[in-house]
């Protein structure tokens, strides 16, 4: 699990409204399994915690479903040798 913090350096208003410089939070999971010695797969869940602040900057509704899932398989195989 990593946690990720995000900040702006500047100032954000909402009208003239200064509202926090806390974006939001984001919490990563993420496992990966051999499959193999050349195939690898890994998957992820990521979810956003947004603020006023980012849902200002970026549009939108900082209280929808801000959450997404990845999976990558790797494959690594060894074309040459010098065995």
């Amino acid at each position: 699990m990593t946690p990720h913090f995000f900040s702006s350096a500047a100032d954000v208003y909402r009208g003239t409204e200064k509202l926090e410089s806390r974006l939001g939070t984001e919490l990563d999971f993420s496992l990966g399994y051999k499959l193999s010695k050349d195939i690898q797969c890994n998957a992820g869940y990521s979810r956003m915690y947004a603020t006023d602040s980012m849902e200002v900057l970026q549009g939108g509704d900082k209280d929808s479903g801000n959450q997404w899932a990845w999976l990558m398989i790797t494959f690594k195989p060894t074309l040459f040798s010098n065995n």
